[in-house]
């Protein structure tokens, strides 16, 4: 076999996880064909430690709901902001701060306008790229210890993309990346594995799916969409290049990452939601923040996560290539199934992230062996490189894809958690492919439980911070779609949040689900907030809830999830509500006055002067100088009389009266005395 020159590429401060590759399905000839073609190799590149964060002059508000448009810009143009873009899914306005005014300082000056509900910095979100040789065609598939176990799930190919058993059909993943190269673009000729492919990809009519440059078409100019999308769905059993996992589902290739291979945070948001609101059951997202950034700094991509959740796409994320102890995010949201990368050999590559937030491992390929390699880091493939399973080609991930330089394409090696996401992207569509043959709907925890519970277990026995649930298994995962597997419950929609005093908010909810054994209460403090917290749960059939002990004027949002002994349903959209402010004291009685009656009774008045009391408490002792008053009696509100019988004959009485509420009492009236007759 002959090897031409190999080409290098190190993609400077570039946070994607790239990795291209090529490889066979058990078709000799296809096997010959691919080990003939030219091999060029990506490292993998952490994002630059100095790399910018976010967007210079620009800050993410959102305003008031009610608040209108004229009110709104008069609002920046008073303080010189201006605004750029609006979003008409997050809400989320672009707005350019003041001319020489830094972000934070605008944003706490935003802040504290009653009018702004959210305001925020656009963060820049990054590809995670490639890593160094070591991997021999597609052995991300077929490895005894690496491998995916893909090929009996597939079945006997009949034809192209077409198969005895289960290749995605059905199914349709959103790739929010560089792009895909599915038609010519420029310099960009249409990959040759999309040339026939047409009816593959999924772009809904008239919507901009390309974020970078505001237009319909969402073409690939950098290569790491089209080689994560092909690991995906690439067209197989056709007699060229290489196989993809799920070569008969649907790719929506969703463009938020340039040339360059960066983007803006809130185009990765707008995304997000295009990719829910058009029918994607899938959604891979092979890129992330610099390491460091927190949650908290990312709301608008919170939210954005939280309702493609709820709208029953599966998320799946690349964990990062830092080899830090902690997921990237967007991996790291609860909803997103975070994915670690493995080597040929299935043990964990040296540059992958892992931590608690880890969910499961693929095949992301190790061109070198460790960090301490550095031979091959500084020379690579073809005089120093990683070949665990001795084939003299570098392990990485080969798919097709192009020459970012000169725009020729061929099958490339790729490494990084970039290329272990899709893998698990392509699985969760096989799973959702085949449950829908079947007539069953699986929503995104069903498919994390399906995944999860067939993976091969890695590392610690059970789960573990290093591997997840292990190694991700096609084959072991369609085995639980059908009759056997877990039935979780569907989960309540329709859920209300209703105040109903200062320290009470009722819950309502449709119960969807036939088959829970009860209902979880989640809740979290704000009104943008996103970290919920369990605060309860009620039984089967169970469809309202009472939260008290609430603080006044306080907003709380609320989401409520089914349960049974298979799993947890998906969660209920969110519902928000604000407490009552806590009621004010009752002002004081005043003009008490004390009439003796009879021998055995003092006639009582006053004047009422509150307009929220709930009544009145009347106090009493006996004797000229008294003070050891007792409350005797208590009337309802506005009532400013009361007769106090069953007294002494010539015996002298003083009382006081103070009206009451929830808030507490009132201060006294003025003490007054009288003495029964004799």
């Amino acid at each position: 076999m002959k090897l031409s020159r190999t080409k290098v590429f190190v993609l400077a401060a570039v946070g994607f996880f790239m990795m291209l590759g090529m490889g066979t399905f058990g078709d000799p000839s296809f096997l010959a064909l691919a080990q003939e073609k030219k091999v060029k190799v990506h490292r993998v590149e952490r994002i630059a430690a100095d790399a910018p964060r976010f967007i210079a002059g620009e800050v993410l508000v959102r305003f008031r709901h009610d608040l209108p448009e004229p009110a709104i810009e008069g609002l920046l143009k008073a303080g010189g902001a201006r605004t750029l873009s609006v979003s008409p899914h997050t809400g989320y306005r672009r707005i350019a701060v003041p001319p020489g005014m830094p972000e934070e300082v605008y944003l706490k000056r935003l802040s504290a306008s009653p009018d702004v509900v959210a305001a925020q910095l656009n963060h820049i979100v990054y590809a995670f790229g490639p890593n160094d040789p070591d991997y021999s065609l597609q052995w991300h598939y077929t490895a005894p210890e690496g491998g995916i176990n893909v090929v009996p799930a597939w079945g006997t190919f009949t034809g192209p993309n077409q198969v005895t058993g289960y290749n995605g059909s059905g199914a349709t993943v959103a790739v929010i990346d560089t792009g895909l190269a599915y038609k010519a673009f420029l310099s960009v000729p249409q990959a040759p594995e999309w040339k026939d492919q047409q009816g593959k990809v999924a772009l809904p009519s008239g919507v901009d799916m390309d974020l970078v440059n505001s237009d319909t078409e969402p073409n690939d100019d950098n290569g790491h969409g089209t080689h994560v999308s092909n690991t995906i769905s690439q067209n197989t059993n056709n007699g060229i290049l290489g196989a993809g996992v799920a070569n008969g589902a649907k790719i929506m290739p969703i463009k938020v990452l340039d040339a360059s291979g960066s983007g803006e945070e809130s185009a990765l948001a707008e995304a997000i939601h295009l990719a829910a609101n058009n029918g994607a059951q899938v959604i891979n997202m092979s890129l992330g923040f610099p390491a460091g950034t927190q949650a908290s700094e990312l709301p608008l991509l919170a939210e954005a996560v939280t309702y493609a959740y709820n709208k029953g796409v599966t998320i799946v994320a690349a964990a990062g290539n830092d080899a830090a102890a902690s997921c990237s995010y967007p991996a790291a949201f609860p909803e997103v199934i975070c994915v670690g990368s493995t080597k040929y050999d299935g043990n964990l590559a040296w540059y992958s992230n892992y931590g608690t937030d880890l969910a499961l491992v693929a095949p992301g390929g190790a061109y070198c062996a460790s960090a301490d390699d550095l031979l091959c880091l500084l020379l690579g493939y073809p005089y120093a490189f990683n070949d665990q399973n001795k084939d003299n080609w570098p392990d990485g991930v080969l798919q097709e894809t192009f020459d970012s330089a000169t725009y020729t394409f061929d099958d490339w090696f790729y490494e990084g958690t970039s290329m272990a996401s899709p893998h698990v992207a392509a699985v969760a569509a096989l799973v959702i492919g085949k449950a829908k043959g079947l007539g069953l709907t699986l929503g995104p925890q069903q498919v994390r439980e399906i995944l999860t519970s067939s993976a091969k277990d890695k590392g610690s026995p059970g789960y573990d911070s290093t591997y997840g649930w292990g190694l991700v298994d096609a084959t072991a995962a369609l085995a639980k779609v059908g009759a056997s597997s877990p039935v979780s419950p569907a989960a309540p929609t329709n859920l209300n949040a209703n105040t109903a005093s200062s320290s009470q908010i009722n819950l309502s909810w449709l119960d969807k689900s036939g088959n829970e054994t009860g209902f979880r209460i989640w809740r979290c403090t704000g009104s943008s907030c996103t970290t919920f917290d369990q605060i309860a749960t009620v039984g089967a059939n169970v469809t309202s809830y009472a939260n008290t002990g609430l603080l006044a004027s306080t907003t709380y949002r609320y989401q409520v999830n089914a349960y049974n002994n298979d799993g947890e349903s998906e969660y209920s959209n969110a519902a928000t509500a604000v407490t009552q402010a806590a009621p004010a004291a009752p002002d004081a009685p005043t003009n008490l006055t004390a009439t003796a009656f009879s021998r055995n009774q003092i006639d009582l008045t006053w004047t009422d002067n509150a307009g929220n009391e709930t009544g009145f408490k009347i106090e009493r002792c006996k004797g000229a100088t008294c003070t050891n008053f007792t409350q005797i009696a208590a009337v309802g509100a506005n009532i400013t009389a009361y007769s106090n019988t069953r007294l002494s004959k010539n015996t002298t009485y003083r009382y006081r009266i103070r009206a009451y509420n929830a808030a507490g009492n009132s201060a006294y009236t003025d003490i007054v005395t009288a003495t029964t007759r004799r």
